[in-house]
């Protein structure tokens, strides 16, 4: 989990920005845009504009289980 988490973390920051999640979401995993922004709200717990590590691994999880 932690090498997909890197492969996504591109500047090495320990976190995902909105807009690489949101590209993860809409274009690997075929969501809808306003899908795509309810599911990175519901992650990004402190409301940053950043997935973390740990709600990386809470999204990931999240989309295994669909």
């Amino acid at each position: 989990m932690r090498a997909t988490f890197k492969h996504f973390d591109t500047e090495g920051k320990g976190y995902v920005t909105y807009e690489q999640a949101d590209q993860i979401l809409q274009e690997i995993l075929g969501f809808s845009e306003a899908r795509s922004r309810a599911t990175i709200q519901q992650y990004d717990k402190d409301s940053s504009g950043q997935i973390d590590y740990e709600n990386f691994v809470a999204l990931y999880s999240m989309i295994e289980e669909e």
